[in-house]
């Protein structure tokens, strides 16, 4: 996890003009709770999965970031889950 956090430091230190970097996560089958939920709710809960990212850029040499969150109800994990450009 150090390394990780030095490494992520580094290439925010270095970024580019023009370039972004781009750390993302997902959480899966994430259950959803109500507060005071009743009784069927709590024996049939509802599942999702998160996936979060945030953007880091440059503007003006000033480094600026994005935060975005998507919640989806597709449980299945696998390599067609995820689509890259």
């Amino acid at each position: 996890m150090k390394r990780h956090h030095t490494e992520l430091k580094c290439l925010k230190e270095s970024l580019a003009a023009n370039h972004i970097i781009m750390q993302e996560d997902s959480a899966e089958n994430y259950t959803l709770r109500q507060q005071n939920e009743i009784m069927a709710a709590h024996w049939a809960p509802q599942r999702v999965t998160l996936f979060t990212a945030v953007v880091y850029y440059k503007e003006n040499n000033e480094l600026k970031n994005i935060s975005y969150s998507v919640i989806s109800d597709e449980l299945d994990h696998n390599k067609h889950s995820v689509f890259r450009l």
